[in-house]
């Protein structure tokens, strides 16, 4: 049966949001200065040990288990053919660092952490699947590779680029592409709203993937038509995903490679978390390429986490860290950096424009 017009999930306001997340670190800053040094610096070496656990009990679909009420960690081992000895240990470890709820008789069930892990809620258990996988982990594990040399520690590891490896295994890059979906979930209803688009009457979402954010975008706005652009078994996904959102007759598909051309046709061109996979050259191939697709004064759109002086949150310089480790050379870019990229480009920067959430939408201009 089709789905009815997609309603984004609401999306509090950037202050609030960056609001909390300043507080929340401004608690745990004053939490160190009253900790020991040394246990500290035990538990940020025991994070590697949180991400796995959570990554197991994504995989193994845990919180879907216990959605409808509390189970043993015998019954639950008994469901997902897990060691009971061990899924209860790990369960009460993770109960303990607040995902998940240990019952006074020894069960566990679900808490407002843990629903996150359900399959097909807001953030999902893909993206812990992908960030604890062995392939992502062994990348993580030669980080000084990285540091020394400067170079991608996913490729020294496995003998291929982030892209090719996926390539070769489709199956974990499955898993990817829904991880990235979620994240864009997340950020779409922001993105959607942004009265840009009621100016435009054709966005191409350069790299769009599985549809996410233009499909918020064209049920957003019912004057748009919309081209989505990526490589042919993400168009695939797309299409099933814009056909539930009611925007497929909306939407051109159209496969290619940005590195060679994008496609012609569009007056607005949306790059979401495209650039900071690439290193300052390979990005500069693409915005040259989306130069040569537009017509002066067409809007370029790009859709990113900026690097600033006090971030609120560790999260955007833990992900400039992700980028170089595991991507090809890429990197968060402060709004200066993105200036002169885009400027190399034979673009200008209209504007800034701050999202809710962390991330924030540069507003260029083809000259």
């Amino acid at each position: 049966m089709p789905e009815g017009p997609y309603t984004p999930p609401p999306n509090p306001g950037r202050f609030i949001i960056q609001s909390m997340l300043a507080l929340r670190g401004w608690l745990l800053k004053l939490v160190d200065t009253i900790t020991p040094p040394e246990l500290t610096i035990f538990e940020h070496t025991f994070a590697v040990m949180r991400t796995q656990m959570v990554h197991v009990a994504a995989k193994l679909k845990l919180a879907d288990q216990l959605e409808n009420g509390p189970l043993s960690a015998h019954e639950l081992a008994l469901r997902t053919g897990a060691n009971a000895d061990v899924l209860e240990r790990m369960l009460r470890a993770l109960a303990q660092l607040g995902v998940f709820r240990r019952q006074p008789d020894g069960r566990f069930a679900n808490n407002r952490i843990s629903r996150v892990l359900r399959t097909g809620a807001l953030g999902g258990p893909a993206f812990p699947e992908y960030f604890g996988s062995s392939y992502h982990a062994h990348a993580w594990a030669e980080l000084e590779h990285t540091v020394m040399t400067g170079k991608s520690a996913f490729e020294h590891v496995h003998g291929a680029s982030f892209w090719d490896y996926f390539e070769r295994h489709p199956e974990h890059g499955t898993v990817f592409d829904e991880a990235m979906s979620r994240l864009t979930e997340l950020d779409a209803p922001a993105v959607a709203s942004s009265p840009i688009f009621r100016e435009v009457r054709k966005v191409c979402d350069v790299a769009g993937g599985s549809g996410m954010l233009l499909g918020a975008i064209l049920a957003r706005h019912d004057h748009l038509h919309g081209i989505l652009f990526d490589q042919p078994p993400r168009l695939d996904d797309a299409r099933a995903r814009l056909r539930q959102r009611n925007v497929l007759s909306r939407c051109e598909l159209t496969a290619g490679n940005f590195f060679e051309s994008i496609p012609t046709g569009a007056d607005a061109y949306l790059l979401k978390d495209v650039l900071h996979d690439w290193d300052d050259a390979r990005s500069t191939t693409i915005l040259r390429n989306c130069r040569r697709a537009m017509k002066p004064n067409q809007r370029l759109l790009i859709v990113e986490m900026l690097l600033t002086d006090a971030p609120p949150y560790p999260m955007v310089n833990l992900l400039d860290m992700e980028m170089i480790t595991v991507c090809s050379e890429g990197r968060q870019r402060t709004a200066t950096q993105f200036e002169a990229l885009l400027d190399d480009a034979g673009f200008s920067v209209r504007k800034v424009h701050p999202l809710p959430g962390l991330t924030s939408l540069i507003e260029g201009v083809a000259r």
